[in-house]
């Protein structure tokens, strides 16, 4: 299994174009997405009561959710400076994100306690974290990802003008 590389801000960061990041975090998402079909094949046979899978599932649950915790450090370190001036709702639009991300930590760090479950337990609890991180990066890449924001040009708005 591959190991997932975020992309550090830093100078290079700075100068990528607005696609260019935005590409960069939905391939972020594409490796994600496989890291959680794999955990939840895992997860699937647990639940169905095979033990032989319990400690694999554990081990490769656990790294999907380090990988998921630097993920979201990566996306409010290059996602946030980005879509505070994408538009007039930038503002609202990070404090959404910010938001979500604390619920996200919160949940991926209850998550790693029911990784001590027992049993089909453990693959239900897994089952449920890997269903409910897809329907994240899915609200994710329709709210804030979505092509139509990411524009190179900016367009500017003017309220009552």
């Amino acid at each position: 299994m591959e190991q997932m590389t975020c992309i550090a801000p830093g100078p290079q960061t700075h100068r990528a174009s607005v696609g260019d990041v935005r590409a960069r975090v939905l391939a972020e998402h594409a490796r994600l997405r496989a890291l959680i079909a794999d955990v939840d094949r895992l997860a699937t046979a647990v639940s169905a009561g095979d033990v032989r899978c319990l400690e694999p599932l554990r081990e490769k649950a656990a790294r999907l959710y380090r990988i998921l915790g630097d993920h979201i450090d990566h996306e409010e370190a290059v996602l946030v400076p980005i879509i505070r001036t994408i538009d007039a709702w930038g503002t609202v639009r990070v404090e959404q994100l910010l938001e979500e991300h604390a619920g996200q930590r919160m949940a991926l760090k209850e998550a790693i306690e029911e990784l001590e479950l027992e049993g089909s337990d453990v693959g239900q609890s897994v089952q449920s974290t890997c269903w409910e991180i897809l329907h994240d990066m899915r609200r994710e890449e329709h709210d804030l990802l979505h092509p139509d924001l990411w524009r190179e040009d900016t367009i500017l708005v003017e309220i009552g003008a």
